[in-house]
Formats: C-alpha cells, sequence, structure tokens
C-alpha cells in the first residue's frame, strides 16, 4: 500500500506562514488530517538526507506513572547513527496562525532574527524548561504499552538510548546557525532526567530545502493517505 505523498514546499510554506484571511477557517481542520505525519515525515526526511536511517514507529510514547493515563507524545522515531536511539516525539503544528504567530514574509536574516526570537519565547534559558506545559511534556519520563510490545514487535528501551525531540512548524533557531535540527542543554532541570533536549523547525528545514532548489518532496505518511481514501470513499466532488 503506498505510504507517501508528495508536498509542494513553496505552497504549503505560504498556506502556514503567510496567514491568509481566507485560508484561517480551514488551517486546524487540514493540520487534524496531515500534522503528525507532516512532522514525524519531514524528520525522517531530514536524517534520509544526511544519510541517516530512520524509522517511523506510530505507537504514542505514554508518561510513565503509578496511577491514571498520564501525559502522552505523538510518535517514537527510531534513528541508527553509530548507535540506536528513540526519540519521544510530540509535533506541534503552530503557524502563523495561532495564538502568538505573525506572518512571515520576509528577508532571510530578518527571518533568522525572527527564528532566534521564537526560540528564547519557547524555551525559558534560565529554567532549561519550555514555556508551555503542552510541550515540557517531551521532557518527561515515556514508556511503551505492554500492548504495544506484542503488537508492533517494539523493542524494550533502554532509558540511555531515548531523546525527547520537539517537533514545530514554527521556524525556530537557537543562534545564527540555521541548521533546522539543533540541540539544547536541559541538564539543570530538576524535573527530567534528560541532559539534552533536541529540536526540529519544519518551516527552517522547508526553507532550506527551497533555497537550494528543492521544489517538492515526497514524506511517509500513511495516515495522510488513509484519510484521504476514506474522504473519497464518502463524497464525490462535482
Amino acid at each position: 500500500m503506498k505510504t507517501y505523498i508528495t508536498i509542494k514546499i513553496k505552497e504549503i510554506i505560504k498556506f502556514y506562514d503567510e496567514k491568509e484571511n481566507e485560508n484561517s477557517k480551514h488551517v486546524s481542520s487540514i493540520t487534524a488530517i496531515i500534522g503528525e505525519d507532516l512532522g514525524a515525515g519531514l524528520i525522517k526526511h531530514y536524517f534520509k538526507k544526511n544519510k541517516i536511517e530512520s524509522e517511523i514507529i506510530d505507537i504514542t510514547p505514554r508518561e510513565k506513572v503509578n496511577k491514571g493515563a498520564g501525559k502522552w507524545l505523538d510518535r517514537w522515531i527510531k534513528v541508527y547513527d553509530n548507535e540506536t536511539i528513540y526519540y519521544q516525539t510530540e509535533i506541534k503544528n503552530w503557524s502563523s496562525y495561532s495564538k502568538g504567530g505573525k506572518k512571515i514574509i520576509l528577508h532571510e536574516s530578518e527571518l533568522v532574527k525572527m527564528a532566534n526570537e521564537r526560540f528564547a519565547k519557547e524555551w525559558l534559558k534560565q529554567k532549561q524548561r519550555f514555556k508551555e506545559d503542552a510541550v515540557n511534556k517531551v521532557l518527561l519520563d515515556m514508556k511503551i504499552n505492554k500492548e504495544d510490545y506484542n503488537s508492533h514487535n517494539f523493542p524494550k528501551i533502554k532509558q540511555e538510548f531515548v531523546k525527547p525531540l520537539i517537533c514545530y512548524w514554527w521556524p525556530i533557531l537557537k543562534d545564527l546557525d540555521q541548521s533546522p535540527f539543533f540541540e539544547v542543554d536541559c541538564s539543570k532541570n530538576k524535573e527530567t532526567s534528560f541532559k539534552k533536549v533536541y529540536f526540529f523547525s519544519m518551516s527552517m528545514y522547508l526553507r532550506c530545502l527551497l533555497k537550494n532548489g528543492t521544489e517538492t518532496i515526497n514524506i511517509e505518511a500513511p495516515n495522510v493517505i488513509k484519510r484521504y481514501k476514506l474522504i473519497e470513499n464518502i463524497l464525490i466532488l462535482e
């Protein structure tokens, strides 16, 4: 079964970053269909482009708690880079339409400045934590449900091989280095067992590709395809 979709880079950047009023009613609905697959698929594409093998595991990371359901994230992403790493990944498709979002039609130097400002706003450097609790949960210890071990042949993971990864749509950069994937120290945060947290910016990655002449890319997005087929089965567009 087909599991890949093709993205028109310029169009998706325009859709999420340029904040056109006519699209404002539809952004959240479209994001509900494509959002998590978009983030995970772009992360996998980034690793592949950098000659690193990776695998998207469509299982929800769950918080390790004694009682109750606890909090959860969006995906496990398995990466083979010298050693096998499991990124417990939270995907936030916050864009120019989101609270605090801004329309982005900028020169490259202005974009980098805005991306630096966004990082400073979202990451509280002194406390080494995220401003939003909805994001800060990525720093919690996550587990695999027993049924997932059995049904998905998922291996038991040692904590030292797990890393937290936050994936934003927003252009977000730590400094003048324009890498869309970067790490930040969180070793002084006593509320987490992790020493580093990893960031990925979908918008910055796509802009880098576009700048280098890439207009379309194929990404793994099985859930998007399933939803598209369900819509095709129940609707006839005339």
